[in-house]
């Protein structure tokens, strides 16, 4: 496991992108939707909190 010390120098937002001649829309959908449960969960706040990051 990493521990953080201090803050960090630079936070940026991540964006994750799909080939559409890669990628059936139904798994872009259910990536979503997986993605979505995942940032309302308990376990994604605690880790935003152990490394000092807000929303």
């Amino acid at each position: 496991m990493v521990t953080l010390i201090g803050n960090p120098i630079e936070s940026t937002p991540l964006s994750i992108v799909f080939s559409p001649k890669k990628v059936d829309r139904d798994f872009v959908d259910r990536f979503s939707d997986k993605l979505k449960k995942f940032k309302s969960n308990t376990v994604y706040q605690k880790i935003l909190e152990n490394y000092n990051i807000s929303q």
